[in-house]
């Protein structure tokens, strides 16, 4: 039976469930917007993506720009917690807050959401145009033989994911000291898969190539987070 939880777990499982609302809300903006293409009759993908194509963007670009300042709002509290910062003054974190809000990477944002909007759309055209597909050879399922729903749902976990993977150490590698630390830290519950307790614990400075990330060294959807190590932790071992 697991411990009663310390502030750290506590913070971490609210921000897991701070994702996971993001991202059923994702899934239902973009259900709703499948739902009608389905609906449409069309299988005219420039159609419909003229018709459709600004309203998916723009979800999506809300979700991930949520993401964006979620990641960056965790990075402020490390920040927060090390030891070395001078940060727990009000004004130096409303600064800080407040760069990361107001001056997201928008060249970053974009791209990610080109990106997965393009996946979407040729999600939809496999799946308008099944029955034109060949047999498949390989044997494996193509796209079309799903749901587009459960596509869509598929590919908003890794919109988010990697998303605020890609934020998280961005502003590490921003802020960070070359000599500082960080390490892998699961939710130290029942839930945590094989992949990531072999993980859990795991120190690198910020800077190391070999330096792995939750989700992209793990999988979607990945509770685990980077947390830095302070100075009594590296001198201990």
């Amino acid at each position: 039976m697991e411990s009663n939880p310390d502030t750290a777990t506590l913070r971490r499982r609210r921000r897991n469930e701070q994702a996971r609302r993001l991202e059923k809300q994702l899934v239902i903006q973009l259900d709703r917007i499948v739902n009608e293409i389905k609906n449409h009759g069309s299988k005219d993908i420039s159609l419909l993506q003229r018709q459709y194509g600004t309203q998916i963007q723009n979800v999506l670009r809300s979700a991930i720009e949520k993401a964006y300042i979620m990641a960056a709002e965790k990075v402020v509290n490390m920040r927060r917690q090390h030891p070395s910062r001078k940060l727990k003054q009000s004004a130096a974190l409303t600064d800080l807050t407040r760069h990361f809000t107001t001056a997201i990477d928008l060249n970053n944002i974009g791209d990610k959401v080109n990106e997965y909007l393009g996946v979407f759309w040729r999600r939809m055209n496999v799946f308008l145009h099944q029955n034109d597909v060949q047999p498949n050879p390989t044997g494996f399922k193509p796209w079309s033989a799903y749901n587009p729903n459960s596509m869509i749902t598929e590919m908003a976990t890794s919109a988010l994911t990697d998303t605020m993977s890609d934020a998280t150490t961005s502003k590490l590698d921003q802020l960070g000291d070359p000599n500082e630390k960080v390490k892998w830290v699961t939710q130290h519950d029942e839930f945590v898969c094989p992949v990531c307790a072999g993980l859990d614990g795991m120190e690198w400075s910020i800077n190391d190539p070999s330096l792995q990330s939750p989700p992209d060294d793990s999988h979607p959807r990945c509770r685990c987070e980077l947390e830095p190590v302070s100075s009594g932790e590296e001198s201990a071992g």
